[in-house]
Parts: structure tokens; C-alpha cells; sequence
């Protein structure tokens, strides 16, 4: 497919997967893990917007089998901080808010819209999310924030003893020249069943002994210096 030169996108994977021309800005997801509170102060048509929604699927745990296809390519794909895909992401989008005529119209529109987003948070992560309260979102804010942050620090609490066995992973290595003589692409490569099968019964183990952890089995390989893909087992 060929290349296409992107207009008035603002969804990372959509760019990913529609294979447009983008400058490669994952280097400063880096450098911005060493910020605290980092503030984006630009102009319009700038690439905010998309540069927010790149580190949404960056961090996002729901995009955890996809970061291969979206950042294999990318220089954090290469060199990622350990913190790719480990979190739940509120997003929030200021832009729909009504900004007058009254400071009443401002201030309803406000907490509808973060009501709202806090509502629908449930369904983007319904296991992780399961037993979370209603949102009432004729309250403000702050209240149902208060009763959301209270609710992830209880089953925080909860799955802090199940938190190392979500997520399994068994890493295969490859060389170039062992590469080479498979006589494949890396986007041809498939999980090998010998590796799906010690994975399944090292997991089969595990909850044995945690009935109630929740993990996920992962296969990674990785191609000597040409790259790596990710089977979700």
C-alpha cells in the first residue's frame, strides 16, 4: 500500500493503520516520563491532539496486543520505558465544551462532559472496571471523581498481590542469521506451538496456586536487530 499524506487526523492507530507519513515524535515519551505534570502550550493544527492520542496507545492496557503493529516501527517500539500499555486512561476532550454565554452554560457543559467520560470508562475496561459505582452525572465533578479515585485505590488494594501474574510473557530470541535461515518476514512469522503450549501450562500453574489472578499470556520474539512481534496467546 502506498503511502498517504494525512489531513485532520487525530487517532494515532488510524494513521498506523491507514499507513500515512508522520514524524516520528516517540523519542519524547521518553523524556516526558521524566516530567512530572507536562503542559502542551502550542499553536493550533500543531499535532496536540494527536500527539495525546499517541500516548494514549502508548499506555492504554487495552492496546497492550497491539503495540507491535502500532509502534514496532517507531523508535519507542525499539526502545520502550517499561511503562508501555500498564494503565487505565481517562481521556478528556475540553474541545466540545460550550464556552458561553453564561458561566452556568460553561460550568454544565463541563461537568456533563467529565460525568460522561467517567460513565463511559466502565465499558472501555469492563473486567478491570466490573464492580465500579454508577456515575451520577448530575454531580459534580469533584464528588464523582472522589468516588471513582476511592473505588481504583480499594480493588488497587485488592489486585496488589495479583499484580505481578497478569500478565505472562515468554520471550524467544533470534539472531540475524538464525532469522535469516527461517526464510520469513517478520510480519509472515507465527507463534510456534511449542512455545503456546509451555506458556499455557506454566499459566495453568499459576492459577492453581492465585484461582483469582487474571492473567494474560504473551509470546514475544524478537528478530536480532530487525525487530520483534507480539502473539497474544
Amino acid at each position: 500500500m502506498a503511502k498517504r499524506i494525512p489531513y485532520g487526523i487525530g487517532n494515532y492507530a488510524e494513521l498506523v493503520e491507514k499507513n500515512c507519513y508522520f514524524v516520528d515524535k516517540t523519542p519524547y515519551i521518553a523524556l516526558l516520563e521524566e516530567v512530572q505534570n507536562p503542559v502542551y502550550l502550542r499553536p493550533r493544527r500543531f499535532g496536540k491532539s494527536l500527539f495525546c492520542s499517541l500516548l494514549r496507545w502508548y499506555y492504554d492496557i487495552n492496546a497492550a496486543p497491539r503495540f507491535a503493529e502500532l509502534f514496532g516501527n517507531t523508535w519507542i517500539g525499539q526502545r520502550p520505558t517499561g511503562n508501555q500499555n500498564r494503565y487505565l486512561v481517562l481521556g478528556l476532550n475540553f474541545s466540545t465544551i460550550v464556552t458561553g454565554p453564561t458561566f452556568q452554560e460553561i460550568e454544565d457543559s463541563f461537568r456533563l462532559q467529565v460525568n460522561n467520560s467517567l460513565h463511559y470508562l466502565k465499558s472501555f475496561y469492563p473486567t478491570l472496571l466490573a464492580t465500579m459505582p454508577e456515575i451520577d452525572l448530575n454531580r459534580t465533578v469533584a464528588d464523582n471523581l472522589t468516588v471513582f479515585l476511592d473505588y481504583i485505590q480499594q480493588i488497587g488494594k485488592f489486585h496488589e498481590r495479583y499484580a505481578r501474574l497478569r500478565w505472562v510473557i515468554e520471550f524467544k530470541y533470534y539472531s540475524n542469521a538464525e532469522f535469516k535461515k527461517l526464510n520469513t518476514t517478520i510480519a509472515d512469522f507465527q507463534c510456534k506451538a511449542e512455545d503456546t503450549q509451555q506458556i499455557t501450562g506454566y499459566v495453568q500453574g499459576l492459577q492453581q496456586e492465585y484461582p483469582e489472578a487474571r492473567v494474560e499470556k504473551f509470546v514475544i520474539y524478537c528478530f536480532g536487530n530487525q525487530g520483534f512481534r507480539v502473539f497474544a496467546v
